[in-house]
């Protein structure tokens, strides 16, 4: 099983996340809710990975891979790796109170001066903001399974299926 590239550069890309998470982790779990830092993590690895296996995929077929069959490796490299990296962050997620607890403060943090920004281009009247405001703080945002169920879903599609497509395009021959 190990020798089809895909699921050899899936795992490879599931343990690269892994290990870039610990680090994060153990130097500033913070870092982990950063947004530009985990766009860069979520982007620039699984592009390695999707070419390599690709370019191992056309290798064993002769030189010759369609759209198709690029597509197929490509999205199972990621697959692979977003599925294990999002079970491990689920598991440390869901059996760690304070990382979980530092999650939602920050993603409380983030959605208030996401609204303050909406509020310095609208002319929302400043009682509707205040409203708005103590809405969000009477409804924090949770962090649940079902939140990471579905991330795991979006991110198939975006940047997963994405990046495949793009990948299988430029690299196919045939």
């Amino acid at each position: 099983m190990l020798e089809k590239p895909a699921v050899k550069n899936g795992l490879l890309l599931a343990a690269v996340w892994i290990v870039i998470y610990a680090a994060m982790y153990f130097i500033n779990p913070e870092l982990l809710f950063n947004t530009g830092i985990s766009l860069a993590i979520s982007l620039l690895i699984p592009i390695y990975f999707i070419r390599k296996a690709i370019l191992e995929e056309r290798e064993i077929n002769e030189g010759m891979l369609s759209l198709g069959e690029g597509f197929v490796a490509g999205i199972l490299v990621y697959f692979i790796g977003a599925l294990l990296y999002f079970a491990v962050q689920g598991v440390h997620m869901f059996n760690d109170a304070k990382f979980k607890a530092d999650g939602e403060r920050i993603s409380m943090e983030m959605a208030e001066k996401g609204m303050q920004k909406v509020f310095q281009y609208t002319n929302i009247p400043e009682e509707e903001q205040e409203k708005a405001i103590a809405e969000l703080k009477a409804n924090p945002p949770t962090i649940s399974p079902a939140q990471m169920v579905i991330g795991f879903l979006v991110s198939l599609i975006f940047p997963g299926a994405i990046i495949a497509i793009i990948a299988a395009a430029a690299l196919k021959k045939g």
